[in-house]
């Protein structure tokens, strides 16, 4: 009678049904970090943000990821885009995507754009893009979660000889050289970033 109570009690612990883990809600979570260094010079002048609402799309073409600063109407907000072509991905996209960039820009794997806007409509948007510049860095993806569709991973824009990007031109100022030149890094991570259909 003990031995079979025993049984019965050990069945019932052993037979319980197994609760299925609770899906945690995504982290959704980025940083956005620019810094720009002078030349001939040790100024520097950077800022870091918490990211507003980094996205990304995994379209039938290509993969859209876009970190950004919340925009205002009182200072500059700052957006880098990254564009990776289905034909660059690699298998379950986790791995290491170089930049594309002058002064061949088919040559690199993903598209990148980074753009420090203006609030005011009398100056300029300062852009810089492997379209125009010369850039070395990275877009790295360490992991992918395919049923969630999550990415998470890091980034690095560097640009060289450039013109300050924390100085707003105004667009009647036919002397666009009168911005310092120096040295830009744009860099980041992103963790459980989901992507959109």
């Amino acid at each position: 009678m003990l031995t079979a109570s025993l049984l019965g009690t050990a069945c019932t612990k052993d037979c319980d049904p197994i609760p299925e883990s609770v899906a945690t809600t995504p982290a959704q979570a980025a940083t956005l970090n620019v810094n720009f260094a002078y030349a001939g010079s040790t100024e520097e002048r950077s800022v870091s943000y918490v990211a507003d609402k980094p996205n990304a799309e995994l379209l039938s073409d290509r993969l859209l990821h876009t970190i950004s600063s919340e925009a205002t109407t009182t200072g500059p907000a700052d957006r880098v885009t990254f564009a990776l072509a289905k034909s660059r991905q690699k298998p379950e996209l986790v791995g290491t995507y170089s930049l594309s960039s002058q002064p061949d820009a088919s040559q690199g794997d993903v598209q990148v754009s980074f753009i420090r806007f203006t609030p005011s409509t009398n100056t300029s948007n300062n852009t810089i893009s492997g379209n125009q510049n010369q850039l070395n860095g990275s877009l790295i993806i360490t992991t992918y979660d395919e049923a969630r569709k999550l990415i998470s991973g890091t980034y690095e824009v560097k640009a060289t000889g450039i013109r300050d990007v924390f100085a707003f031109r105004n667009y009647a100022d036919l002397n666009p050289d009168a911005q310092r030149e120096g040295n830009l890094r744009v860099h980041g991570s992103f963790t459980e970033i989901r992507l959109l259909p």
